[in-house]
Parts: structure tokens; C-alpha cells; sequence
């Protein structure tokens, strides 16, 4: 017997619901919100239903502030969210040699609001794993 798929926190439910299409500098992980879409952020106007998918670089300078990280991250685009992923997977080597460090869920939520991202929340996606951080253009 299967165990029952967990169930999505309502906050990511309503976010899950705007997105169509993904835009950014990398494709996000196989069907995050069960969307396929993608085009990178240079494709062209963004469009009712886009999302921004960030995952911050891994040479982070600073990983204890989260201005460290406002530098990195893309102006609020009006009407598109901007989903923050805790790291870039480092593979193997990475992981052997401590190179996968995800950044905490405070830190991300606190440099979207430095941004001036509004609504920020965050969530563990069952599917994917992946503690997501979001907030909505202010």
C-alpha cells in the first residue's frame, strides 16, 4: 500500500494557481507546480502568469546576511512573483566537500522584503523537496 501524497500548504496552493509559465536565469526542477513552461528572463516582456525562479549562487560571499543576497536577486516585475529556491545543488564533489549549503528560509524571506518583494512566505513543496521562500511585486 502507497502512502498518500502530502498534502500542499495552502499558501503554495493559491501561488501554485498563478503560475503558467517559469522565467529565469535557470530552468527550476521537472514540474514544480506542475508547470513545464519555461523561458528565460531575456525571452522577451513578462506575461499574466509568469513566475521568476531564482536559486542564489553558490558562491554566496556573505551567507549570514540577507544583503548579500539582495544584490542577486531581480527587481519586483509587476504582477510576477519570485519563487526563491535554498541553493543550486553542488552534485557529489559539492556535497562530499560541503559546497550544498542551502540558505535559511529567514534569510531568503528577509532579502525578498529587502528587495521590496510584499506577502512573503514560505513552505516546504512536497513534491519536489525543495523549502521555497515567494513574494509578490509591492
Amino acid at each position: 500500500m502507497s502512502t498518500p501524497p502530502a498534502p500542499i500548504p495552502s499558501a503554495l496552493a493559491e501561488l501554485a494557481l498563478e503560475v503558467r509559465r517559469w522565467r529565469g536565469p535557470s530552468r527550476p526542477p521537472p514540474r514544480l507546480f506542475g508547470v513545464d513552461a519555461f523561458a528565460p528572463l531575456d525571452a522577451g516582456p513578462l506575461e499574466a502568469g509568469d513566475a521568476l525562479y531564482f536559486t542564489p549562487p553558490p558562491t554566496l560571499a556573505d551567507r549570514t546576511s540577507p544583503w548579500a543576497l539582495v544584490q542577486h536577486l531581480p527587481e519586483p516585475a509587476a504582477g510576477c512573483p519570485l519563487v526563491l529556491a535554498p541553493a543550486t545543488k553542488a552534485g557529489f564533489f559539492g556535497r562530499v566537500f560541503g559546497g550544498e549549503r542551502g540558505l535559511p528560509r529567514g534569510l531568503r524571506g528577509a532579502a525578498l522584503l529587502l528587495r521590496g518583494y510584499v506577502d512573503v512566505e514560505g513552505a516546504l513543496d512536497p513534491a519536489s523537496g525543495l523549502d521555497l521562500v515567494w513574494g509578490k511585486p509591492g
